[in-house]
């Protein structure tokens, strides 16, 4: 059902095992087998008489053994079926609310990711594609169905202080409204610490993967990300379904359609760096079952996210660190000293 199957994280293959080439044996090498000795003579028995019977002893009486439960023999087939049934009775002691949705990030060239010889570089990875935080997958490409989106301010620790996440705030928080305006980017707030508050569009989704299954993740964009945002929101504003009874014409839901999003890359300057691109969309079928379950799944999950019962995890600050300021607009031409690459 995916729009655009999203790319797979290329499996290390392995080289096949040689087979040791076997050597037949030789006249010279062949051992010869022993002469067979015969078999010993027979022994007759000999058969005794008893002129009178001895009484028989008895023999002292021990307790029964308890009786042991013969272990029925499990096949395949019947190993699954007590997977299904124990999935289905156990209780794991926790909630949604006890989880953190992993997030989808597009790299940059200053992720350590990509940066090869580093601890947490992956191999394969690249500028412009994206990386599940959780499974540590990269992709070409994703595709997600939108459930839920949030116009949020992130705190951070300048970079230039050694950087870090304190958290999200909402736009009308008395921290935010209290901030006063960043002198050369009007997407960042400053607070009365030093602390920064980055305007980001968050996105709760679910990831449609190349088997299908779907997984609940956050997709943000911020700074040079924005406009991609706002051209996403314009686009599933425009989405119109016609109900086929009535003829009524009505906003499509977001979770109603998939997006499939790859990268382009940015230069100003000496400096380039990738943001998010929407290549196409596609409206859930609703004629196919695999299509109505997703619907139905992202439904819930939007209705979660919307009562706050599932969490994001941290926010990652993909900029790394950089020496130079530079004077770069954003993309939609406010901004100025954006903090590249966001």
């Amino acid at each position: 059902m995916a729009l655009k199957p999203v790319g797979k994280k290329k499996p290390a293959t392995k080289p096949p095992k040689k087979k040791a080439a076997s050597k037949k044996p030789t006249a010279a090498t062949a051992k010869k087998k022993p002469p067979a000795t015969p078999p010993p003579p027979a022994v007759e028995e000999e058969s005794a008489i008893a002129t009178e019977e001895a009484p028989e002893e008895e023999a002292p009486q021990t307790a029964a053994a308890p009786a042991v439960r013969q272990s029925t023999e499990v096949g395949p087939a019947d190993a699954f079926d007590m997977l299904a049934q124990d999935s289905q009775e156990q209780d794991l002691g926790f909630g949604q609310e006890d989880l953190e949705l992993a997030r989808i990030m597009l790299l940059q060239k200053s992720n350590d990711q990509c940066t090869p010889g580093h601890e947490d570089h992956i191999a394969g990875a690249q500028p412009g594609m994206y990386y599940h935080t959780v499974t540590k997958e990269i992709f070409d490409s994703v595709t997600v169905i939108p459930v839920h989106y949030q116009r949020i301010y992130t705190e951070w620790t300048p970079r230039d202080d050694g950087g870090g996440f304190h958290g999200t705030h909402d736009p009308h928080s008395n921290v935010v409204q209290s901030a006063t305006p960043h002198e050369e980017n009007n997407r960042v707030l400053v607070m009365d610490n030093g602390h920064e508050l980055v305007e980001t569009a968050q996105y709760f989704c679910l990831l449609v993967k190349e088997d299908g299954t779907l997984d609940p993740v956050v997709f943000s964009m911020k700074a040079t990300h924005w406009k991609a945002a706002r051209n996403w929101n314009t686009v599933m504003s425009r989405q119109r379904i016609t109900h086929p009874k009535t003829g009524r014409t009505f906003t499509a839901p977001m979770f109603s359609n998939m997006y499939c999003f790859g990268s382009a890359l940015r230069t100003e300057d000496q400096y380039s760096w990738h943001v998010p691109e929407l290549e196409g969309h596609e409206a859930l079928d609703f004629a196919d079952e695999d299509a109505l379950a997703a619907y139905a799944q992202a439904r819930d999950l939007g209705q979660q996210a919307r009562e706050g019962l599932v969490k994001a995890s941290a926010e990652v600050d993909v900029s790394g660190p950089r020496d130079v300021d530079a004077t770069v607009e954003d993309d939609d031409g406010g901004g100025g000293n954006g903090q590249l690459p966001f």
